[in-house]
This record gives structure tokens, C-alpha cells and sequence, in this order.
């Protein structure tokens, strides 16, 4: 039933252009296994519309859906096809890539049915699909975009690929135009050769990426690719010498000076993924320097043993009513303030809670026990 809806739409709206004589074929050109882009015109008053491109069907009266944009605004990607609708600019934009045979026929952009889209072939024996560039950062790069003898009239359009597939113009020239300037941007043109010469100057990490060497037509707008061009942006080596270089010796200032240096010098991006690599590699040094200092702490106090100490007080000879001391000397601990003393009085030990855990007392169990050998440990506390 849905189909049979379509088939009877088109053929009153194809029926109806034909009976008054409305209906024109454009003709747009595009290169086998290639990209080609269309910009397709409709009225204000079809604006709320949805948009659809469709293929010629089995009959001259139908119309196959290829691709619907139900959202404007917003690119529509279905495998090789993409569709945008500007109602801003009363504008349906389509892309066909990777060109094929079956691709030349005849196409609608919908809601526009004055005028048939005729998609056809020519060969491009004079360019390669695709190169590769490399240049330094901060210098230049010319690229020459090759085109065949039957473009020689049309607009050199110089564009670089965004995330959606679509080419945005970076620089475009006429024909008669021989020299054209946009900011860092030249394009020359030599008639003679069939060749536009494109020069960038004073590269950046961010003019690296996809770009076209293509040819724009006006009737109907359309931007033919003839070849890829892959520009990398490299650093040279005496740019590389500015690296970071980070020591576990390093003071955090001396880390931010390096780091600040190379930063001044770089852009958004890389200025961001070297800061990100340095925070990570602070945050390994400071944990790998925790780790070093609790495991040497550790080994200090398990090198601290449980010294004994057997020592023979002399006592007095009667009770007396005060307290007798005695000092024993204990070896010095390295890092202690004094040697430890101990005094006796009654029969147990205590040691008091100071900040030197050699110092303890000591008391005697009874006075009757005269030359009582005294066992004594001593604990370092760490």
C-alpha cells in the first residue's frame, strides 16, 4: 500500500511538470570512485517540509527514497550518502561518495521536482585519488592539484574534510583569477598546465589532516573531488630538543619551569596532552618517593631489636626510708638525645610516656633481695 502511495505521488507531481513544460535536467559531473557534493535549491514555502533525495526507479515516474532528512540542521548519514537541510539558506545538501556505475542515473531532490539531476562520469586520467604530504611546523607546504582539460572553465575549490564527511572551502579561485590570498592561504593559478598550485605558510598542528583538490560547478552547485590529499604536520628536530625531560631528582618548581617553557611554545592541544603526561608522571614520582620512605621507615624500626641488659645493683645495707638509685648504662641508640638511666625503687617497672623510650623506671621487688640481678628490656619506638 506504501508503495503503491509513492509510485501514484510521483506520477501526478512528474505528470503535472511535464504537462507544462517545467521540468529541466542539470547535469552534474563527478569522477568514478570519488566524492561528489550537491546543492540542491527549494522554495520557501516547501521550508517545513521533510527532505529526501531519491534515485529514478524502474520507471521514469518513480522515485526510490535513498536518504530522508526528517531533522534540519543536522547531518543524515546512511553508507555512502549523507543529506543536510538548511532552512536558513532553502538549501538540501547531499554527499555521494566512492562513485560507482550504478550511480549514473537520474536523481530528485525532493520537494523539488522542476528540475532532474543527471549524474554522469568523466575520466580523470590526469589524477591520482589520493597523496600524502608531510611538512615541518611552522614552515610551508604547496600542493598541486592536477584537473583535466574539460574543467579548465569552472572554480578551483581548495577545501579541508570536517567529522562529517563534509569538505569545508578553505580557499577557491576563478578561472581568470591568477593569484588568490586568504589569510595563510595562496592559490596560483597556471592555465597553460592544468594545474593549481595551493601554498600554506606558517603551518600549525592543526592544519594537518584531510584536504581536496576539487572543482566547483554554479548550474547546478555542485563540488566534484579529483584528488585526496593527507597533510601531516611534523616537529622538527631542533622543535623536539624543547621536550620535556623530567629527573626523580627534579624539585616540583624545577618541574613547572620545564613544563611551563615547553607549554609557551606549542599549541591548545599538545600544550594539554604534555600537561596531562607531566601530572601523570609527578603523581608516579611522588608515590614511587611515599613508597621509598615508609618501606625505609619500616626497615628502621625492624632493625631496632629487643636488647637485654643483666646488671648487679649494689644496695644498701639497712632500710632506709627514702629511695636508692642506681644508674646502668645502656649503649646510645643513634639519633638519642642521652643515655638512658634507670632508677629503682619498690618492684615493678613502668616506662613513662616521653618522647625518649630509652628513659624507664624500675622497682625492686623488696629490699631483702640484695645483689638481685635485674633483667631489663629496653625498646626503641619508632
Amino acid at each position: 500500500m506504501i508503495l503503491f502511495c509513492t509510485v501514484i505521488s510521483n506520477f501526478v507531481y512528474f505528470l503535472a511538470f511535464f504537462m507544462i513544460g517545467c521540468v529541466r535536467s542539470l547535469y552534474v559531473t563527478g569522477y568514478k570512485g570519488r566524492t561528489v557534493i550537491i546543492d540542491c535549491m527549494y522554495n520557501q514555502k516547501e521550508k517545513d517540509h521533510h527532505k529526501y533525495f531519491c534515485k529514478r526507479g524502474v520507471t521514469r515516474l518513480s522515485c526510490d527514497k535513498i536518504i530522508v532528512a526528517n531533522i534540519s540542521n543536522m547531518w543524515i548519514h546512511k553508507e555512502r550518502f549523507s543529506l543536510y537541510d538548511s532552512p536558513e539558506n532553502n538549501q538540501l545538501t547531499v554527499i555521494i561518495r566512492d562513485l560507482s556505475d550504478n550511480d549514473q542515473t537520474d536523481y530528485w531532490c525532493a520537494q523539488t521536482f522542476t528540475s532532474m539531476l543527471k549524474l554522469c562520469f568523466m575520466t580523470a586520467d590526469c589524477c591520482r585519488t589520493s597523496e600524502s604530504k608531510a611538512a615541518y611546523l611552522g614552515g610551508s607546504v604547496t600542493i598541486d592539484c592536477k584537473y583535466p582539460e574539460s574543467e579548465e572553465s569552472n572554480i578551483r575549490y581548495f577545501c579541508k574534510e570536517d567529522g562529517n564527511l563534509y569538505c569545508k572551502n578553505v580557499i577557491m579561485a576563478r578561472a581568470e583569477h591568477n593569484n588568490t590570498r586568504i589569510d595563510r592561504f595562496i592559490l596560483s593559478n597556471s592555465r597553460m598546465n592544468g594545474v593549481y598550485r595551493v601554498t600554506i605558510s606558517a603551518l600549525t598542528e592543526e592544519d594537518a589532516g584531510k584536504y581536496w583538490c576539487a572543482m566547483k560547478r554554479t548550474e547546478p552547485a555542485s563540488i566534484a573531488k579529483l584528488t585526496e590529499v593527507h597533510l601531516s604536520v611534523v616537529i622538527p628536530v631542533h622543535m623536539q630538543a624543547r621536550l620535556v625531560k623530567l629527573h626523580s631528582t627534579d624539585s616540583p618548581f624545577s618541574i613547572l619551569v620545564k613544563v611551563s617553557s615547553f607549554v609557551a611554545g606549542t599549541s591548545v592541544y599538545t600544550a594539554v596532552s604534555v600537561s596531562l603526561a607531566v601530572l601523570l608522571i609527578v603523581l608516579t614520582l611522588l608515590i614511587i618517593y611515599k613508597y621509598k620512605m615508609h618501606k625505609k621507615q619500616d626497615n628502621s624500626c625492624l632493625s631496632l631489636a629487643v636488647h637485654s641488659l643483666y646488671a648487679t645493683v649494689s644496695m644498701p645495707t639497712q632500710a632506709l626510708d627514702f629511695p636508692h638509685y642506681a644508674s646502668v648504662i645502656f649503649q646510645k641508640r643513634p639519633g638519642a638525645d642521652s643515655e638512658a638511666t634507670v632508677s629503682f625503687s619498690t618492684g615493678s617497672c613502668s616506662t613513662p610516656a616521653t618522647d625518649k623510650p630509652d628513659l624507664s623506671t624500675c622497682l625492686l621487688p623488696s629490699l631483702d633481695r640484695l645483689s638481685l640481678p635485674i633483667h631489663y628490656n629496653v625498646v626503641n619506638a619508632c
